[in-house]
């Protein structure tokens, strides 16, 4: 009787595994941070973790989430908006990724044929639209005529400081990032003493506080109040009609609805708030 001995693949040993996915992490984690312009401190500081822990995400990877760093984790994956376990995956890179921001510059170089896949790509609601280079127009025609809010457009082919600013953001987006950081602070230092003249001045009587709702009502509500500079405000406007120096302002009003939910938020409790259907607004309002 002869005895044969069978070779038995074996599976690749559990170091190879754990080097694999450890590198798909480190790869994952770096295209994250490069997706927001995050530098590794940068990223630790908004995302609320120690700078050392990402330093090491990105130049050694991890293998497994354990009780030490299960939550450093998942606050990560949440800043980024992905699940957890998505961090060990390699196709995580392969999905298209927009920035938080809204804020939204388009790149140079797009086709007729592309527009359609551009815009699908956009988030939507967009702050500032910029097109340095239109060229045929064909993404910024689909943009128009799509679902997408986009509050203020800049596009032009000739615009010296749109292309110096598409320049900038090629070359050096974080230094752009904090040089608008630092003007935004130092515009709030210089306004300083402006407003806190108008907060004691308009806090010098009693103050009636609304809550108005209804089509376009920022905007709406900012036309009845008039411009800020009353000798600029339209007749008719309260500004206008009652109030003849900025510093001596009869009303404020929300510029946007996100601050106007904030305000809200700020002088009324929501069981103050009253919603109620008249029955002239069917004659007002469309749709009623």
């Amino acid at each position: 009787m002869e005895l044969t001995a069978k070779r038995v693949p074996r599976s690749r040993p559990t170091t190879e595994k754990n080097a694999e996915r450890a590198e798909v992490l480190r790869e994952n984690v770096r295209w994250l941070l490069d997706s927001e312009w995050l530098s590794q401190r940068e990223a630790a500081e908004e995302i609320g973790v120690r700078y050392k822990w990402v330093r090491r995400l990105c130049h050694h990877g991890l293998v497994w989430a354990d009780k030490r760093t299960v939550a450093s984790l998942d606050q990560l994956a949440g800043f980024f908006g992905v699940a957890t376990d998505d961090l060990w995956k390699p196709t995580l890179r392969d999905q298209p990724r927009i920035p938080s921001h809204h804020v939204l510059i388009k790149w140079m170089g797009s086709k007729r044929k592309q527009a359609d896949e551009i815009i699908a790509q956009f988030p939507r609601h967009i702050e500032t639209y910029f097109e340095p280079f239109v060229g045929s127009g064909a993404v910024l025609y689909r943009l128009l005529n799509s679902d997408i809010k986009v509050e203020r457009f800049r596009c032009s082919d000739l615009c010296k400081p749109l292309i110096d600013l598409w320049n900038t953001v090629i070359r050096e987006p974080r230094l752009l990032a904090t040089r608008y950081e630092e003007m935004w602070h130092g515009l709030k230092e210089r306004g300083k003493p402006f407003y806190d003249g108008l907060i004691e001045y308009i806090t010098s009587a009693p103050v009636m506080a609304m809550v108005w709702e209804g089509p376009d009502a920022v905007a709406a509500i900012r036309q009845t109040m008039g411009s800020t500079r009353p000798t600029d405000a339209a007749p008719g406007s309260l500004r206008h009609d009652f109030a003849l120096e900025i510093g001596r302002n009869l009303t404020h009003a929300s510029d946007s609805v996100e601050n106007g939910i904030a305000e809200v938020e700020l002088w009324f409790e929501k069981d103050e708030l009253v919603e109620w259907n008249r029955e002239v607004d069917r004659w007002v309002f469309e749709g009623r």
